[in-house]
């Protein structure tokens, strides 16, 4: 079956609730001293312009239910950077025209309500919500770039990069000084590829140093994300080598990330990319973050099953294949989202929760493979809490049973709760470990997550730990 064709499969299946019986055999493997990446915690994208009302966001259920009830861990916020200095503040890049920046709280145009709604939007996420915070930079105002009558593929030209390094210092002061917002990290151009703004490898690096000097010298403690691109399409050897080769470059950089788009291949479509952008990052021990984890082709309605199952399978691919530290869901709120505007759930909020719920910040991968390519495992362990996890897709139209078989891992007994088309999140049965296996079926199309607690005893194998950032 193609790509295009299971996609359509599962889109008719899923709207017509098909079930089949028929059962495959499929054994595991998961080997708890073969140990991966940690997990940081579980991610997700918000707009801030939904805090002015616009579009009908105006329940404040909704950022309950995203930020807090889903496990949310980290944010990641779309700034409208581009109207903060919306006028250039001064001709000295060497100095911050406060009184200007003062201004744009005072105004009642859209812009001074977008500028308004970041600080707001960040101080909920920070301060009020006590989220770990990530901001990106989408766009820049006109007079930065050298063709403002462009909508995309604009360029900052090198001429721009001081001033550009004073405004983004200017908003991170702002923040930090005048509203008690600690941003511990930035993305300085989300999709550098030109969705916004258009860099070559060279002219990234080069940005990087001049912002991260800048920081350097006016005390701003953020560090930078980056390339941020919006797929590996965008040669992860071309563009993460340019910014690791230069040690300064390096220096200012906190994390490796990636989007996860033009995916229309399928979900798999960029494993050994994946697991090429974590050999690079790995070479300076930076930590992987997929900043946006979204599913392609467009034409699936993200509010459909189809398309958050296809997410799902994105979240399998870059934990696995990708040994990411840190996902982001594109998005919670605003666009795409896994929560509507009147606070009600789309199929993506409940398929997230299979991770989000039950896998804890600080859990280990450990190793785990299936003898089935359309059953797909991925595994962790939590030392500090006692605590094993297995996930658990079934992406193919047939009920599948499953042997599932334990090494150097001793728990007694594991709970499941199943996702699918027709579920929500369920609480299935409780499994007994018998002889450190476990037997279930698993239903067409279907998430499982198992947990359980880890009694201190293995099978006397030292631990085999793959290298990890630090």
């Amino acid at each position: 079956m193609t790509k295009k064709l299971l996609y359509h499969f599962l889109y008719v299946s899923a709207s017509l609730g098909w079930a089949t019986l028929a059962y495959g055999q499929v054994t595991v493997a998961i080997e708890g001293n073969v140990t991966f990446q940690t997990i940081l915690g579980w991610g997700g994208n918000t707009y801030s312009w939904i805090l002015n009302g616009w579009n009908g966001w105006t329940n404040d259920r909704v950022y309950e239910i995203a930020f807090n009830e889903l496990g949310t861990t980290h944010l990641r916020m779309v700034t409208e950077f581009e109207s903060w200095e919306l006028e250039n503040d001064d001709n000295d890049p060497n100095h911050f025209n406060w009184t200007y920046f003062q201004s744009r709280f005072q105004q009642t145009d859209n812009s001074a309500r977008l500028v308004r709604s970041d600080f707001d939007m960040m101080h909920k996420i920070a301060n009020t919500l006590e989220k770990r915070l990530i901001i990106g930079i989408w766009n820049v105002p006109n007079w930065m770039v050298s063709d403002p009558d462009k909508k995309d593929h604009r360029h900052l030209p090198y001429r721009m990069h001081a001033e550009f390094a004073e405004s983004v210092a200017a908003y991170l002061l702002w923040a930090r000084d005048r509203r008690g917002i600690h941003v511990p990290e930035i993305i300085l151009a989300n999709e550098p590829d030109g969705t916004y703004l258009e860099y070559s490898p060279e002219a990234l690096r080069d940005l990087i140093k001049i912002v991260g000097a800048k920081f350097k010298r006016e005390g701003i403690t953020t560090k930078i994300v980056a390339p941020d691109l919006a797929s590996p399409h965008f040669d992860p050897d071309l563009w993460v080598t340019t910014l690791l080769k230069d040690s300064v470059a390096a220096s200012f950089l906190s994390a490796i990330s990636y989007h996860t788009y033009y995916a229309e291949g399928g979900p798999d479509q960029w494993n050994k990319k994946f697991a090429r952008i974590a050999e690079l990052a790995a070479t300076r021990r930076l930590p992987v973050y997929y900043t946006e984890i979204g599913a392609t082709p467009w034409d699936i309605p993200n509010t459909t099953w189809p398309w958050a199952f296809a997410c799902a399978q994105m979240w399998h691919n870059i934990l696995t294949h990708g040994n990411a530290n840190l996902g982001f869901q594109w998005a919670l709120l605003g666009r795409d989202s896994a929560i509507n505007s009147d606070a009600s759930h789309n199929p993506i909020f409940y398929l997230l929760g299979q991770f989000f719920w039950h896998i804890p910040a600080g859990a280990v991968r450990i190793a785990a493979q299936s003898d089935h390519s359309d059953l797909l495992v991925s595994a962790f362990q939590h030392r500090g809490n006692n605590s094993a996890q297995f996930v658990f897709i079934n992406r193919t139209a047939t009920a599948l049973q499953v042997a599932a078989h334990l090494q150097n891992l001793n728990l007694t007994a594991l709970q499941s709760y199943r996702t699918s088309a027709n579920e929500s999140h369920v609480r299935v049965f409780d499994f007994r470990m018998v002889k450190r296996q476990i037997q279930f079926a698993i239903p067409a199309l279907a998430v499982m997550t198992f947990t359980g607690t880890v009694i201190a005893e293995t099978d006397g194998v030292s631990p085999e730990r793959q290298p990890q950032p630090e």
